[in-house]
Parts: structure tokens; sequence; C-alpha cells
């Protein structure tokens, strides 16, 4: 038995396992193999390693301009094929935002030079199995499945070249002003969910490990729209994107605070503000300020501060802009596992913690 070689090469979303366990059919595609093709890009055959690399820059950049995308399963067709005989069973998906997130990369691979299938319209869908043009279908409805598009993949047959997770880039804040307010760890979709017994999510993870580490950072927090807090005092918590990681020194850049820059209650910082946080931070660090991960300081965990500084002018680091007055952090990651995560995009950001006192006027 000659087994069949796959050399196509495809920008694609994998199917979380036990979605993909849920759709599987005697005879159909293993659920391993599951997936949703966004990109064909041809044969691989055709690709040089330098258009390997630049696809890679493409998702990596790409991926930091898109959250998260809910998809809806919603039910299965059959796309027929007169020339073979063989129709494909499939299963449809509802996922809004992905077409612009599809037009996004047929647009930039384009423009980098590399090849893009247009023989055929995007209809999401994840391919279950062939049939014979006379065969019934194998699976007549896949009841209320829904899934989150995390991440894309390149992939070059049944190889996986990079993957490339969806972290878009926000500024998050939660004012724990309602001390009641619990969270949890629920499964949704293929994913691990952080959420609030009011129904806010608090970000969802690949793995359940992923998401009680999350949970263990913030043990509380309700949502407020901007400029509906009362008067008082708020412990408040920002995270923030890696905007650079230096792969030979494991140095990782990220900008704290940027001046004028409107926040999620509406409320401003001016360069002479940011200044102040700066320098009180840094003057009062391993006293009354801490930086850690999972609870424990900087220096236990194998990472270290190693640059906090004020941008004396407008710049770029990395893909990021910087504007002039911002506040930036370099660390540095020693510990082995840390930089694993940093590297994978596990770790995609630096948070801040600090009290807020709003007041009247």
């Amino acid at each position: 038995m000659i087994e069949q070689v796959h050399t196509g090469a495809m920008i694609c979303v994998r199917i979380p396992k036990d979605i993909a366990d849920q759709l599987s059919v005697v005879g159909g595609e293993p659920p391993e193999r599951m997936h949703m093709t966004l990109v064909y890009l041809g044969d691989a055959l055709g690709l040089s390693a330098e258009d390997d690399e630049r696809i890679a820059e493409l998702l990596t950049e790409v991926g930091e301009s898109y959250q998260k995308i809910k998809a809806e399963l919603s039910g299965i067709g059959r796309f027929e094929n007169a020339e073979t005989g063989s129709d494909a069973v499939v299963a449809l998906v509802d996922a809004p935002g992905l077409d612009k997130l599809r037009a996004h990369l047929v647009h930039e691979l384009e423009e980098a030079g590399i090849p893009v299938s247009r023989n055929h319209g995007f209809t999401p869908h994840i391919t279950l199995a062939y049939i014979g043009y006379h065969e019934q279908l194998p699976i007549q409805r896949i009841g209320g499945l829904d899934m989150r598009i995390s991440a894309l993949e390149y992939v070059q047959g049944d190889v996986k070249i990079v993957r490339t997770p969806l972290r878009g880039k926000k500024v998050e804040k939660a004012l724990t002003q309602d001390l009641d307010v619990s969270k949890s760890v629920v499964r949704r979709g293929g994913e691990y969910c952080v959420v609030s017994d009011d129904g806010t999510e608090f970000g969802c993870y690949d793995t359940e490990r992923e998401a009680e580490e999350r949970l263990a950072e913030v043990h509380t927090f309700s949502t407020l729209e901007p400029r509906t807090a009362e008067p008082g005092q708020y412990e408040v918590q920002m995270r923030f994107p890696i905007s650079k990681a230096d792969i030979e020194q494991r140095l990782v850049y990220g900008i704290v605070l940027e001046p004028d820059e409107v926040d999620a209650q509406n409320d401003t910082i001016n360069e002479a503000g940011i200044q102040k946080t700066a320098h009180n931070f840094l003057s009062k660090y391993n006293r009354e300020s801490e930086m850690g991960h999972m609870h424990r300081r900087l220096g236990d965990i194998g990472v270290e501060l190693v640059e906090s500084y004020i941008a004396p002018m407008d710049f770029t680091i990395g893909q990021e802009s910087v504007k002039k007055g911002s506040w930036l952090i370099a660390t540095k990651v020693v510990d082995d596992a840390l930089w694993a995560d940093v590297k994978s995009g596990k770790l995609t950001g630096f948070s801040v913690a600090g009290i807020a006192t709003i007041v009247d006027g």
C-alpha cells in the first residue's frame, strides 16, 4: 500500500480536539487532521525558505492585530465535485470577523509576492469526509457546537511550520470595587475561559493550566463603564503587550504608560505624571513596589528587571511606535521555562497593579 503524501501549503485554523472528536465519522478525516483552510498557497515545493520566513513574519503581524474569534458550527454541507465523483462532507462555520482577517492575510501575502490560490471563494468550513456522489451523508446534524479561533497555522502537507496566536493589542483594566464578584474557569468551545459570576469574560486559553494561572493572577473584579465609578479608592490592574523580545539576550521590552492616552475610565496621564509614577516605582522597588509572576517576585523566578526609562523622543521598538514621554521597562528572562512561554506566545505582556483614587470633579 502506498501512502499518499500531501505537499499542499496553506494557512489554516486547527480544530480543538474535543470538537474534532465530536465531528469524527467512520472512514472520514482523522480528528488530529481536521482544520479550516483560510488561504491555500499551492504546492509547498514552489515556496522557498525565504518565502517560509516571510509567511511566518506576516502571520505574527496579523496575529497581533486580531483578538480571538468566536465561531459557531452552523450545519452540515456537501461540496459536489462532478469531475472526480467524490464529494466533500463539511461542517459549515459561522465566524463573524473571520472574513476580514482572511482578507487582511490575502492582501499581505500578495503584497509580499506570495502566491495565493483564488480558484474558489471563501466559505468557512471543516472537511469531515469524502464520499461518492451517490452516497448519503454520514452525518446529518452536529448540534450546538461552537469554538474559538485562537491561532493561525502555516502548514505544508501534514507538517506544521509555525503557529501564531491571535492576541490583538489592547489595554485591559479591572477595577475591584465589588469584592463579592467571584470568577471561575469554565470550558467553552474547546478552550478554558476565566469568567465572573455576571458573565464577564477575563480571557480564554488553550489549556486548563493556563486558565488556572490566569485565575490566580486576579482574585476579584468587575467591569465598569467609563466615568461610572463613585469617588473612592480602587485596585487597578493593567495589562500591556510585549513590544519586543531580544532572542539572543532574552530581553523583553514593554510600554507601561503612554502620555495623554484615554483609558477605560476616560482618564489620561500626562508626561509629568508618568515620570513621577515611574520614578516612585523604581525608588520603592522591592520595598513597596513589586513585579513578579504567579505571586512570586521577579528575582525569585528567574526574571530580572534590567531597564526602566522614559522615552526622550518618539521612536519605534519592534513593530510598535513609542510616544515621547512613555514609560518603558525591560526584563531579562533567565529561567528556561518562562523564556519558552515568552517565545511560544503563552506569556504576552506585563501586568501592572496599583491603587487609583477617584474624586469628584
